[in-house]
């Protein structure tokens, strides 16, 4: 294996900063309901139909899960268009990147990274002790002549987040075709699409069409999740595509029934039903316009998404608005330790949760 981990009182590994937990909250400020847009789950719950799997299926956990999950493979490879041979699965995206980090780091390897981006990467980056280089994103959105202009024959491993958490904004088909084109054979490119079924963009890539479009294509993978849109978060369980050299050597290493028997049968169930997913889709886009009206009304700033959250600008401290939200049983998310002490990100909720946030809103900047 080409990666050498140093000691981990070697090295300074920042901690994962999680949502705040529910129960945390009630038990702190006595509170009797909570509402959590933190940590963009799906706000409409587990759906019936999978209630109803897991029941059904509760009697067999004393058995280990297929080791291959032939038939989840099977399912997923039908519904996107491509071969099982191409996929994985994790335990969450983050096991998938971990397993690419395993496959592609050593310690003189540069991973490009995006800032502001989803945390875990630098995680990685410091865990594997390798050299970040960390590309600034100009108001908020993609600068294609800035990504291609790093990619060298040094850089091993470059991570996009597409959407992009926490910022919503996105690489357009187009350009991320151009950065195919430019890659270097070197050059390893992760698209983490955690938040793909929310996208509406008619500009937004599609990666199985850029995958089969370049048919020696060696050097590119993507995860996507079951944790949004699917309402499998307490699940952990995630899929990616990549060549069948990459995907093959991925399954090698990964531990063996990585994927909960529970969670196996879960994600089966949720990609017989288009119609729950459609409907999230729907509402999470009627909420999102809903909210950039409201915003507008009190005259804030914020990034319009492509995914199911959004990135508020405030005129104060993020942390002070954050703490009388906590208050009133409402949880969103700030990035202080990134540089970003005035936003913070909501979930797109469900209408009430929203009306609910903007009211309690409204008599904070007052």
């Amino acid at each position: 294996m080409n990666y050498e981990l140093q000691s981990q009182s070697a090295i300074q590994i920042p901690e994962y900063v999680a949502g705040k937990n529910i129960e945390d909250v009630k038990q702190k400020y006595k509170l009797k309901k909570v509402i959590k847009l933190a940590s963009n789950e799906n706000s409409y719950g587990v759906p019936k139909h999978i209630i109803k799997t897991l029941k059904k299926n509760l009697k067999n956990v004393f058995r280990y899960p297929d080791k291959e999950y032939k038939e989840l493979k099977s399912k997923i490879a039908e519904k996107i268009g491509i071969s099982e041979e191409n996929i994985i699965l994790g335990n969450g995206s983050d096991e998938i990147i971990d397993l690419v980090f395993k496959y592609k780091i050593k310690p003189s390897s540069k991973v490009i990274i995006f800032k502001p981006s989803y945390s875990m990467y630098k995680i990685f980056v410091k865990m594997y002790s390798v050299s970040p280089v960390e590309i600034k994103l100009e108001n908020y959105e993609y600068n294609i002549d800035e990504i291609i202009k790093h990619l060298s024959n040094d850089i091993d491993l470059m991570i996009l987040c597409n959407p992009n958490n926490p910022t919503g904004t996105y690489l357009s088909h187009n350009n991320l075709t151009r950065i195919v084109e430019v890659l270097n054979k070197n050059t390893l490119l992760l698209i983490d699409e955690a938040y793909f079924n929310y996208t509406t963009a008619p500009d937004f890539p599609n990666t199985v069409k850029i995958f089969k479009s370049f048919e020696n294509i060696k050097n590119i993978i993507v995860t996507r999740t079951f944790s949004k849109i699917y309402s499998l978060a307490g699940l952990r369980i995630s899929y990616g595509f990549g060549p069948k050299n990459l995907i093959s050597f991925l399954n090698k290493i990964r531990m063996p029934f990585n994927i909960n028997f529970l969670a196996n049968v879960s994600a089966l169930a949720s990609l017989e039903n288009d119609k729950f997913i459609e409907k999230c889709k729907i509402k999470n886009q009627q909420n999102k316009i809903f909210l950039y009206k409201e915003l507008e009304k009190l005259n804030l700033k914020f990034i319009k998404s492509e995914a199911n959250f959004i990135l508020i600008e405030l005129p104060q401290k993020a942390e002070i608005v954050f703490e009388k939200l906590l208050k009133k049983g409402i949880i969103v998310r700030t990035f202080y330790n990134d540089g970003m002490e005035n936003y913070i990100r909501v979930t797109i909720g469900t209408k009430g949760e929203l009306k609910k946030f903007l009211k309690e809103l409204k008599k904070i900047l007052k």
